[in-house]
């Protein structure tokens, strides 16, 4: 009973890791967030040692992104910018020309 538990948290770990593995690969970032609130605790040195890579990674692959939203905001305002800078002023409703 006892090796059967020790197995399945084992098997856990590693399922674990496969999911951030893929996460990774897939740029799911949403997916990488819920692992990490999920952090397992690991037994051996080499589950640690995966654990640690792929948090390291999933950390760059995080900051990738947050630079690359925050380029794309800085261009969206830029853009607004111009487009709100071509707007022809309105004329007043109390304009009489005749």
């Amino acid at each position: 009973m006892f090796l059967k538990s020790c197995y399945q948290l084992g098997e856990k770990q590693r399922m674990w890791l496969n999911a951030l593995k893929i996460a990774i690969i897939e740029q799911n970032v949403t997916k990488i967030i819920s692992l990490m609130d999920a952090l397992p605790s690991f037994d051996t040195k080499e589950e640690l040692d995966s654990a640690q890579h792929l948090v390291q990674e999933a950390l760059s692959l995080m900051k990738k992104s947050k630079k690359e939203t925050e380029s794309s905001m800085a261009q969206m305002r830029k853009n607004m910018a111009f487009l709100n800078s071509a707007v022809a002023d309105k004329k007043s409703n109390f304009d009489v020309t005749y």
